[in-house]
């Protein structure tokens, strides 16, 4: 498995639609020491992401009776709670991969009204307009599959091939739908927009993410009908 690593943030990142943000600040590179010479200095990859990488607000996104929170360091999204996790287990996760220094700061106001108003789109079917900045970490073939799927257009969708071709490894199709799987901020990431072979949403009942997804894509094909709707 490829080192864990921030979204490189060089690079635009292609959104739901037609326009591009890029992301803002680099990022200091890791690059100069090696994951050996982190481990004889009794460090680590995780060691080194959780010390340098800083959440500074957990923002609240309802979903009908439910709160989901979305922790968001000062370049953008990191993780999105599962619908079948607790915040205190959400708090946990994110902080094998960061340190958390929420409080009464401005991340939490640059965050709040930009977020909101997002997932509320998202929950009513509208067009979001362009995805509020993300800051991920992960494999750089996982990262690759990502930034695919961000380039979706609204409306349309890929395949786990067609992905996995898009990021260099055109065999590579379930390791693609594994990435589609792991994506930290789904919605945000449209991976309702990934299909499999046979055109189908792949929405397995052991998903958490299933019924969201559903609902996301369900909201998106009205849309596409009308591009050829009858009279």
């Amino acid at each position: 498995m490829g080192r864990m690593k921030l979204l490189s943030v060089e690079e635009p990142l292609p959104l739901h639609g037609s326009r591009a943000l890029s992301l803002r600040n680099q990022v200091p590179s890791r690059e100069k020491v090696s994951a050996c010479e982190r481990r004889k200095e009794g460090g680590s990859d995780r060691a080194d992401l959780s010390t340098r990488v800083v959440v500074r607000a957990l923002i609240p996104l309802r979903w009908g009776r439910c709160v989901l929170h979305a922790a968001a360091t000062e370049r953008g999204i990191l993780a999105l709670q599962s619908p079948s996790e607790s915040k205190v287990l959400f708090v946990r996760r994110v902080e094998k991969r960061a340190r958390l220094e929420v409080g009464p700061v401005d991340g939490e106001q640059k965050w709040h009204s930009l977020l909101t108003a997002y997932w509320s789109a998202l929950l009513k079917g509208a067009d979001p307009g362009a995805c509020p900045p993300l800051d991920l970490l992960g494999s750089e073939f996982e990262r690759h599959i990502w930034r695919a799927i961000c380039g979706i257009p609204r409306g349309m969708t890929r395949t786990y091939r067609e992905l996995a071709a898009a990021a260099g490894r055109p065999n590579a199709v379930r390791a693609a739908a594994a990435a589609n799987r792991r994506a930290p901020a789904p919605g945000f990431i449209p991976t309702h927009r990934v299909v499999g072979a046979d055109g189908r949403l792949l929405a397995p009942p052991s998903d958490p993410w299933s019924r969201l997804r559903e609902h996301w894509a369900q909201g998106e094909r009205p849309a596409k009908a009308d591009a050829g709707g009858s009279e």
